[in-house]
């Protein structure tokens, strides 16, 4: 049995497609803080322990403060030349300035990795040895994190909010970058005749996330190179063991390319 597409959702779903490692990387973050947020709030420690140990593994990475700091440099730069526009919310476009010079300052204090303090933690990097376990992080295999889990949630809830704090510059600078990409493109209409879309790329203008909404019961393959945009949308199989095959409806989505 096949989910029919012409079923419409109620809210339209956002897909968001990178072009590049380093917005995947950067999605992957906003996602993570995400998760570790809502966790906190509905005080579930053993959720919020793992997905912070996901957060520390995807900041183990040599490039990644670099690759953030690039980003910001070049926003710096783009939004500094928009001065000279007297259209521009000049008070709107110095606050986002002021953001990027704190968030730069904060990344160069950073003399080590980012969240170097929190991978030098000994409980916190024992977890991480059994994160990647079958079955994930469990409590016959680590001794320490059953007996972490016998503490009072509320102590388990403030160890995770202490650790935490190392990752309020790093969250609040991709929420910036994300937010800034997103920004750049204009919402456009668009219809995918018999479930397939195509269009040319201007290669003067590098694409960095690619977003599609729709409100139909499909989801987007996407196929993109520096040239050209492909996207085939899909009707999901739940209940059979066959795979997913494109619809053949048109479905109108809206359609933004978010520059680099």
């Amino acid at each position: 049995m096949i989910t029919k597409c012409d079923q419409v959702v109620q809210k339209a779903i956002q897909f968001e497609h990178p072009m590049n490692e380093e917005i995947r990387i950067f999605l992957c973050l906003e996602s993570l803080f995400s998760q570790l947020n809502t966790s906190i709030q509905q005080q579930q420690p053993h959720t919020s322990i793992i997905t912070l140990l996901k957060i520390i593994n995807v900041l183990d990475r040599p490039d990644i403060k670099t690759k953030i700091c690039q980003r910001l440099n070049l926003y710096a730069t783009s939004l500094s030349q928009l001065k000279q526009f007297p259209s521009v919310d000049s008070n709107k476009l110095v606050n986002i300035l002021n953001q990027i010079d704190n968030l730069k300052a904060q990344m160069h204090q950073q003399t080590s990795r980012l969240g170097e303090q929190l991978k030098r933690n000994e409980f916190l990097n024992q977890l991480r040895q059994h994160l990647n376990f079958p079955g994930g992080l469990a409590y016959h295999n680590t001794f320490a994190l059953t007996t972490w889990a016998h503490l009072p949630p509320a102590q388990q809830l403030t160890d995770i909010i202490h650790w935490r704090k190392e990752l309020t510059s790093i969250e609040s600078t991709i929420q910036l970058i994300l937010k800034l990409t997103r920004q750049t493109a204009a919402n456009q209409q668009q219809v995918a005749s018999n479930g397939y879309f195509q269009k040319n790329l201007d290669t003067n203008l590098p694409i960095g996330l690619i977003i599609v909404r729709t409100q139909y019961h499909t989801y987007p393959e996407f196929s993109a190179t520096r040239h050209r945009l492909n996207i085939r949308f899909m009707q999901p199989n739940y209940y059979d063991n066959a795979h997913p095959k494109q619809t053949q409806e048109d479905i109108p989505f809206t359609l933004s390319c978010c520059q680099i």
